[in-house]
């Protein structure tokens, strides 16, 4: 069991995410969002702390663009803080993660056994 340090509840859910940074553009993969921020890997990832950057994604009917500032990296991830608090898009992650779990459910569930008709 972990300790959540947070002060926002994080959603964990990939989605491709592009980032704009010094006129360039990388493909990422978010990893985990909350409504002040979002983690996001790839394989190398190499801007540091204390830069801003700008994000762009579609999720849901949206297309979202988003600044934040990089409050920390690794090799292979970076933690972004949302340059705003981003409810709408919270609230977007969240319903589409229960519509993907729902979707999981229903797969997994058995087939309920049918008498056929004599």
């Amino acid at each position: 069991m972990t300790i959540e340090k947070r002060y926002n509840r994080r959603i964990p859910i990939t989605f491709d995410v592009q980032i704009i940074h010094r006129n360039r553009c990388i493909t990422a993969q978010a990893n985990g969002t909350s409504s002040t921020g979002i983690s996001l890997r790839d394989k190398a990832l190499t801007i540091p702390t204390g830069r801003f950057i700008e994000m762009s994604f579609n999720l849901g009917a949206h297309q979202w663009q988003v600044f934040g500032l990089v409050i920390w990296s690794t090799p292979e991830q970076i933690g972004i803080m949302f340059q705003f608090p981003q409810p709408e898009l919270f609230e977007t992650v969240f319903q589409l993660k229960s519509t993907l779990e729902k979707i999981r459910e229903n797969r997994r569930a058995p087939i309920a056994a049918h008498s056929l008709p004599c």
